[in-house]
């Protein structure tokens, strides 16, 4: 991986974090 692929994955995670209710998975927060 490319260290803007890490970016990218980075970024689609916290939009789904944003999607998803925390509660959801709690360690979603942690990552």
């Amino acid at each position: 991986l490319k260290v803007g692929d890490l970016a990218a994955l980075s970024r689609d995670r916290l939009q789904l974090i944003e999607l998803l209710p925390s509660e959801y998975d709690p360690r979603v927060k942690v990552l």
